[in-house]
């Protein structure tokens, strides 16, 4: 399968198991904090106690978030 060359050092087989169980777990992260970057926001998803929260696109989420910021300040 994989030739080793004189340079190169094959990888332990606590090496392997180490990088993909890092894989693994950071595969399974992401899976759990995707939020699609926005693709699948729809008017009137999101809504606070003013009415309709406009976070479709990123010129709209950063402003909400300088004005979320500005009034924590």
């Amino acid at each position: 399968m994989c030739k080793k060359n004189e340079n190169q050092a094959l990888l332990t087989k606590k090496e392997f198991v180490d990088i993909i169980n890092r894989l693994r777990e950071s595969s399974d992260l992401v899976e759990q904090v995707d939020l699609d970057y926005g693709r699948d926001y729809e008017p009137g998803c999101v809504t606070d106690g003013n009415g309709i929260v406009d976070m479709g696109t990123p010129e709209a989420l950063y402003e909400l978030l300088i004005h979320q910021l500005g009034e924590e300040v």
